[in-house]
């Protein structure tokens, strides 16, 4: 049952990462690049092959974006938790 919790969780938490990723860091980015959108570079072959290498460096910037959010975000849970244990056994020294 804890299993199933934790997927359901874990889904959520990262549809709100990737939330924050498109909604509000990559027009902030956006704005910094001037607009530049990966998503736009290609390569013509010949016979008129075309390679969207873009959208699979977009999807890595995203990833990477991704990854950087999840890695802050557990190092503020960690720290609040260390800060709250330290708090809970001070408290409970005071009380005896």
């Amino acid at each position: 049952m804890d299993l199933a919790i934790a997927v359901i969780i874990g889904t959520a938490f990262g549809k709100i990462i990737s939330s924050l990723v498109n909604d509000i860091l990559m027009p902030i980015i956006g704005l910094i690049l001037g607009g530049f959108n990966f998503t736009s570079l290609h390569l013509i072959l010949k016979d008129n092959a075309i390679l969207t290498y873009g959208n699979f460096l977009q999807t890595m910037f995203d990833f990477i974006m991704i990854a950087i959010c999840i890695f802050i975000f557990i190092k503020i849970i960690n720290y609040v938790r260390i800060v709250f244990r330290i708090v809970f056994r001070v408290v409970l020294s005071n009380r005896i």
